[in-house]
């Protein structure tokens, strides 16, 4: 699998703010605009943001989540990868490791000091969205692998079948296999799941009749 493309232009991009610290939104505002983002401020009750996984498009918005605040959000992490649905930068004030590791559970994967200097933002901004990338790309090989993984039984059900019907070794059988599935322009995989589910199929039909 190739290597993501590096994110250094953040132009078009949305950054949704979730912080009530005035002195932090305004330093975010200038510089995020600056930047090349549009910036949205989410409504809070409480500590509690009106936000949810729906309301976010993965390709376009960077979240950023002040840590101070007693568990804003709650949004969907990944158990393979813990990747959240969009990347997270957290804002720390105060580095306590409940809020540190608040944070670290939301998924965030950059982390800015407050107050905020605009000088560290964009860093910030380059290792949360490449990272995040990077959990994602990790995501899809593993679920990749494990699709691969149970395709294999697929695969020898398949080659046990034909070496049956065909009276041959499993390296023909593998072969013509490998054939069948070039004509139905699938993988010997996706073409052994079908095989292997007419073949089930027949059988209770036969098992019924």
């Amino acid at each position: 699998m190739n290597a993501p493309r590096f994110i250094q232009n953040f132009k078009n991009r949305r950054a949704i703010v979730v912080s009530r610290d005035s002195r932090a939104l305004e330093a975010l505002d200038q510089t995020l605009m600056k930047l090349g983002l549009s910036v949205s401020y989410v409504p809070l009750s409480g500590d509690r943001a009106a936000l949810e996984a729906r309301d976010l498009d993965c390709e376009r918005d960077i979240l950023l989540v002040d840590g101070d605040l007693n568990n804003p959000l709650d949004l969907p992490v990944s158990e393979v990868s813990e990747t959240t649905v969009v990347p997270i930068i957290g804002l720390v004030g105060i580095e306590a490791p409940s809020r540190l590791k608040g944070l670290f559970q939301l998924g965030a994967t950059a982390i800015l000091r407050k107050p905020v200097h605009g000088a560290i933002v964009y860093s910030a901004l380059v290792l949360a969205v490449n990272a995040y990338q990077r959990q994602q790309q990790m995501e899809a090989s593993i679920a990749l692998h494990e699709e691969r993984r149970r395709q294999r039984h697929s695969v020898i059900k398949a080659i046990v079948e034909i070496m049956r019907i065909h009276g041959v070794d499993d390296d023909e059988a593998y072969n013509l296999l490998r054939r069948e599935s070039m004509k139905a322009r699938l993988s010997v995989e996706a073409f052994s799941e079908h095989f292997v589910r007419q073949m089930d199929r027949s059988a209770q039909q036969r098992s019924r009749a």
